[in-house]
């Protein structure tokens, strides 16, 4: 926790929002900023205090910088000392409120998916009985030996539904652990009984506890879903977490979803409304608003329309993604109980690893043997460095074209390139933050050389001839690339600069990469115990340094 909350601080400091003159210092003719943390403050971030510079020699304009950051600070240090701590003890009145809330969502969720199944079988339902007789089994196995460590995700994940932090040593912990045990049977029997259609049971039909008047005023005044939208985009803008591009693809999504289920308050829309849109998604075409034929029709226009192509399942999941992201926040804000969006997917077409093709060694022959690569003829840098650093590094196309020359660095006698969130770069996820070793390959064809180069002639960035757009450096290299391997002959629509990474991760993988230091490497999520950027100790530089030497395409680059 210390960790995220050391970034999120981070990445609050380095935008702008109130030091006077003593947060200042001065150091080679420039100013920087210096804040020292409250001991309870320092405890929590991990560190005594604050340094950064002001990037800047003028006294005036340094004050008003750190007057602006020592105000972002305070209103951090504020909001953690807002957060709950985590708590030892809960009553039994607070436990069987949450084991209630838990068994009611489930038989709820039961219900809801057998009103929305079509014709079951006799086989499906026997199919469906064993199972549930087989989980049963386990369940009862797990209670009788006193094992928790099925029950512990489910247990923290109730508990942060409710914004609750239970000290996992405590007697509370465990009891609820055992408790959700029981409920987790509970459920099970009861599901048992409706396959079989039995619905005698007392918990078949849920039954909510008769709202109190306040709580029917407080459903009733629930804002329309138009005026829900932009706290929520609001909240995520703040934090740093969305770029100006996945703010207006979600803008695009919630504006869809109102033009097709109407702008209601948002506690009004159940899941019959989100079965109806998932299935008018299903027969709209995918960038209406970019397709002149359709951009300035409705949807009901539109789907009067012969030959509209539909989009594709990622396409209509990605929308219910980004909903089910709005309705999430909006129960954990109070304005809804449930998430109505969650789990209404559908299932996919086509594998994770199907949506973008690895290069083949004949790709990467045809890509690595043209003039660009063989004759050093290009017009711009990054027609000659983008591709080799895509192939010996696996980075994203964004995270290679906004580097600046200070990511270049040596961490223990290991040359290696930050992949950060500094200056006016955007990472994908926090797990993006990483370090990646320079791949030999990389030193031998003159890359660290012509860092030097540029950092001879005041250069700032690796690319400084590509302007940043509003989603970021990428755009004109990404249809660079495109067209180029093109030329080559290389026409599949699902290989693409992105392709590079793909065909890294699978280079790792038959290699027999562990999994985790392949995360490293590509900068995926492995799990919410695990920080990334953290190049500081020496065996980890080197141990990547020789995961990377891994990446052996046998191209005759020299």
């Amino acid at each position: 926790m210390s960790n995220d909350v050391s970034k999120r601080l981070a990445k609050m400091t380095q935008s702008s929002l109130t030091p006077k003159p003593r947060y200042t210092f001065q150091r080679n003719s420039l100013y920087y900023f210096r804040y020292t943390l409250p001991p309870d403050i320092s405890k929590v971030v991990g560190k005594q205090g604050l340094r950064y510079s002001l990037k800047t020699g003028y006294i005036k304009q340094a004050e008003r910088k750190a007057r602006r950051l020592a105000g972002t600070v305070e209103e951090f240090i504020s909001e953690v000392r807002q957060e709950p701590h985590i708590i030892m003890y809960l009553s039994e009145e607070q436990i069987q409120s949450l084991l209630d809330q838990h068994l009611r969502k489930a038989l709820d969720d039961d219900e809801e998916r057998r009103l929305s199944a079509v014709h079951i079988d006799l086989d499906d339902m026997g199919m469906e009985l064993e199972l549930l007789n087989t989980l049963n089994r386990e369940l009862r196995e797990e209670l009788a030996l006193n094992d928790h460590q099925g029950i512990i995700p489910h247990v923290d994940d109730l508990l942060k539904e409710n914004k609750l932090k239970l000290d996992k040593k405590s007697r509370s912990y465990k009891k609820l652990c055992r408790e959700l045990l029981k409920v987790s049977i509970r459920i099970i029997e009861v599901a048992e009984k409706r396959a079989e259609g039995d619905y005698s049971d007392e918990f078949s039909i849920s039954t909510p506890n008769k709202p109190s008047v306040d709580s029917k005023t407080k459903q009733k005044d629930q804002p329309k879903l138009s005026k829900v939208i932009p706290k929520f985009v609001s909240e995520f803008i703040k934090a740093g977490r969305w770029t100006e591009k996945t703010k207006s693809e979600n803008e695009a999504v919630f504006e869809l979803f109102m033009d097709i289920s109407g702008d209601l308050p948002i506690n009004q829309y159940d899941h019959q409304a989100i079965r109806q849109y998932k299935e008018t998604l299903g027969l709209l075409p995918a960038n209406r608003n970019k397709i002149e034929k359709y951009r300035d029709k409705t949807i009901d226009e539109i789907l009067a329309l012969p030959d509209v192509k539909p989009m594709a399942v990622n396409s209509i999941n990605k929308n219910i993604r980004r909903l089910g992201q709005l309705f999430k926040w909006s129960v954990q804000n109070g304005y809804i109980e449930r998430n109505i969006v969650e789990g209404m997917s559908l299932p996919e077409t086509k594998r994770q690893d199907q949506y973008r093709e690895v290069f083949d060694q004949e790709d990467l022959e045809k890509i690595f043997s043209s003039p660009i690569h063989k004759n050093k003829e290009y017009l711009h840098s990054y027609y000659y460095w983008l591709p080799l650093l895509g192939l010996y590094t696996g980075a994203r196309i964004e995270e290679l074209c906004s580097l600046y020359l200070e990511d270049f660095k040596v961490e223990h006698g290991v040359n290696i390139i930050s992949i950060n969130n500094d200056q006016d770069k955007k990472l994908k996820s926090k797990a993006a933050e990483r370090f990646i070793p320079v791949h030999p390959e990389l030193e031998k064809l003159g890359l660290l050389n012509h860092i030097d180069k540029l950092r001879a002639r005041s250069e700032q960035r690796l690319f400084s001839e590509l302007q940043r757009s509003r989603d970021g450096y990428s755009q004109t290299p990404s249809k660079w690339f495109g067209k180029f391997k093109l030329k080559l002959g290389i026409t599949s629509q699902f290989k693409v600069f992105h392709s590079f990474r793909h065909t890294v991760a699978n280079a790792l993988k038959q290699a027999d990469v562990p999994r985790d230091q392949a995360a490293e490497i590509l900068g995926h999520d492995r799990g919410k115990d695990v920080t990334y950027g953290r190049y500081g100790k020496p065996a980890e530089a080197k141990r990547q340094l020789e995961v990377i030497k891994k990446l052996n395409f046998s191209l005759n680059l020299g």
